[in-house]
């Protein structure tokens, strides 16, 4: 006898309000469940506008109703699998959790309910309590683009559930007796798939010929048309900036950079002081090469002298080169200077290293 199959799909689209969750009852006969959450939630509690794409890089969250939520979460009654299926390579993990996404009890997440058994409505959920949600921890996008992504969850009973509800609080059984169409009963073995689907895509930086970046921050930069154009980037104070003219039609980039060693290249340079600068590979599109600028990291230091220090660059393929002789140093900006079209990853050494 073949087993049952419930279905529900929860598609969280960016160009629509919400997504959709239909269930399919045994005779595979389509339920319309309508609408029931709204868009992504950023890891700062604030929800995305339905016409956003999601920024990259970061958690997002897509709430579950308090009913199936409660039972998908519980490991005693599902077994839960993750299919990435559509530019799978942004998304990191998958997983339900229950979390507080914040603290301001002013903020209101829609979800669908409902007045009588056959009819839907909409209830604000504050986010400001422990609910039960989808967490998509999404990978570094390197580009402008803009990408849908697509993932299937798939939730196997464990045991059998007499009544699992899809909306806000659990209905009320009509008076003849019929179960409202909002709930299915399951039984041990039968499988609840969830689709959730998304847009991510950088945010783009224009109208503003300088731009200040924090560390690990990236962001696509739209420079500004036939003006000299400046990234800076920060941490306590600038460590780097690239200075740049360009056309009347210039290319975006992505402008990211991090501090952090690689264990080869912390390796090789132990026990030296040295300090790494390691952008996101860019190719900059000016009318001449840009000015790079990465400011002196030893300024606290009176015994290391700038003009004394090595420089050295780090290629796609790891190779180490000393490219001291293509920086100046200028000290009126207390910063070794060069010229560049790309972005790339240097070392500030103030001491030489046998390669």
């Amino acid at each position: 006898m073949m087993k049952k199959r419930i279905a529900a799909v929860f598609a969280a689209l960016m160009m629509t309000v919400s997504g959709n969750l239909t269930a399919f009852a045994a005779n595979q006969t389509e339920k319309d469940i309508q609408v029931l959450g709204g868009p992504p939630i950023s890891e700062n509690g604030i929800q995305y506008r339905s016409d956003d794409a999601v920024v990259p890089n970061q958690t997002v969250y897509f709430l579950l109703p308090d009913n199936v939520g409660d039972y998908l979460k519980d490991e005693d009654y599902f077994r839960m699998t993750v299919r990435k299926e559509k530019n799978g390579k942004l998304v990191k993990s998958v997983k339900l959790v229950e979390k507080i996404l914040t603290k301001d009890s002013k903020i209101k997440y829609p979800v669908k309910t409902f007045k009588r058994t056959s009819v839907w409505d909409t209830e604000e959920v504050t986010g400001y309590a422990r609910n039960t949600y989808i967490a998509v921890d999404l990978n570094e996008l390197l580009d402008d683009e803009e990408y849908k992504v697509s993932i299937r969850l798939n939730f196997t009973a464990r045991r059998s559930i007499p009544e699992m509800c899809y909306g806000h609080t659990p209905p009320t059984i009509a008076k003849d007796g019929q179960r409202s169409k909002f709930t299915s009963a399951m039984s041990q073995g039968e499988r609840l798939p969830i689709d959730v689907e998304f847009f991510v895509k950088n945010r783009e930086d224009r109208g503003d010929a300088s731009i200040s970046l924090g560390l690990n921050q990236g962001k696509t930069v739209k420079p500004i048309a036939n003006e000299t154009n400046e990234v800076l980037f920060e941490g306590e104070d600038v460590i780097a900036s690239v200075l740049f003219n360009v056309s009347s039609n210039p290319d975006s980039f992505y402008a990211k950079m991090s501090t952090k060693w690689s264990g080869e290249l912390l390796r090789k340079f132990r026990n030296t002081d040295a300090v790494i600068r390691v952008f996101t590979p860019a190719t900059i599109d000016a009318t001449s090469r840009a000015t790079l600028r990465l400011y002196n990291p030893f300024y606290e230091d009176s015994d290391i002298q700038p003009e004394d220090c090595y420089i050295y660059h780090v290629n796609s393929s790891g190779k180490i080169t000393d490219v001291s002789g293509q920086f100046s140093y200028d000290s009126n900006e207390d910063a070794f200077v060069t010229r560049t079209r790309t972005l790339s990853t240097w070392i500030i050494s103030p001491v030489e290293v046998k390669l």
